[in-house]
C-alpha cells in the first residue's frame, strides 16, 4: 500500500483512542444507570460467545498459515 495513504501507527493510535473513549462512555453509562446487578447471566453469555468467536478466528488464521506454509515448502522443493 501507499505509505502516504495508510499509516499503521496513526491507524493504531486512532483505534486506541476510540477504545479508551468507548470504555469511558460505558463507565459513565454504567454509573448513571440504576441496575440491580442482575445481569451476570447475560454477561456470561456475551463473553462466552465472544470467546467462541475469538477461538474460531484464531483457528481459521492458523489453518490459513499452515496452508500457506505447505504451499511455500511445496514450491521450494520443486
Amino acid at each position: 500500500m501507499n505509505p502516504s495513504i495508510f499509516n499503521p501507527w496513526g491507524y493504531s493510535a486512532v483505534l486506541f483512542i476510540g477504545l479508551i473513549l468507548c470504555v469511558f462512555i460505558g463507565l459513565q453509562l454504567g454509573k448513571s444507570s440504576r441496575a440491580d446487578g442482575g445481569s451476570g447471566a447475560l454477561n456470561g453469555a456475551v463473553f462466552g460467545l465472544l470467546g467462541l468467536l475469538l477461538a474460531f478466528s484464531f483457528s481459521g488464521a492458523g489453518e490459513r498459515f499452515e496452508h500457506r506454509r505447505a504451499d511455500h515448502h511445496h514450491l521450494r522443493d520443486s
